[in-house]
Formats: C-alpha cells, structure tokens, sequence
C-alpha cells in the first residue's frame, strides 16, 4: 500500500468514475483515508454511490400495448383533414403545418406578416 495521501480533486476524479470502474488496489487506502477525513469528499463518494445503485435498479418503461395502433391512427386522422391547396413541401405549407390547419387564408396572411415586420 501507498503511503501517498490524495488530494480532493485525485478523490473527485476517481469518484467519477465509480460508475465504470473501482479504484486500483493501490488506491483503496488513500482513497477510503482521504473520505474518512474530508466530509465533502465522502458525501460525494456517498451521493454517487447512491445514484449509481439507483441507475441500476431503473427499468425503461413499457409503452402501452396500442401505442403503435393509437399513433398510426392518429396520423391518419391528420393525414384525413390536411388542407390540400398549399402543397406541403412549401414554405407556406410547413408553415401552415406549424401553425394548425384550420387558419383562413386571411389570418394566416396577417399571422405571418405580424411574424416578420
């Protein structure tokens, strides 16, 4: 063992790695030295710990069994009440997109112009 003392920013670095990987075996008494003397250090040490722990209790949530069905029903519902007078590749019609389909042409016109002057 080493008798090398470390400093808080040896300590917080080896701390940030906690999640990859342990200290080297030549660190272990430096290491658990430095946490038993700096209260900063060791509440890091005992935060990260804690994180990571619950990092890998989490689960990815499932999505609903109809997701995919309640998705693919709704585009074409969209698809079913796009305007079909502005070709959607345009600027007006990604425009119109962004700003909902059921805009008249005059309040669209007014929207955009108060847009840009």
């Amino acid at each position: 063992m080493s008798n090398h003392s470390m400093n808080c920013r040896e300590i917080k670095e080896i701390i940030s790695n906690l999640g990859w990987q342990k200290p080297e075996k030549t660190e272990q008494g430096p290491f658990n030295d430095h946490l038993n003397e700096c209260p900063d250090c060791r509440q890091l040490y005992e935060e990260t710990v804690s994180i990571n722990k619950l990092l890998h209790k989490w689960e990815s949530p499932q999505p609903r069994v109809h997701l995919q069905a309640g998705i693919m029903a709704k585009i074409a519902q969209v698809e079913k009440g796009r305007p079909h007078d502005v070709p959607q590749e345009s600027f007006w019609g990604q425009l119109r997109l962004l700003l909902g389909y059921r805009l008249s042409v005059p309040a669209f016109t007014a929207i955009v112009l108060v847009l840009f002057l």
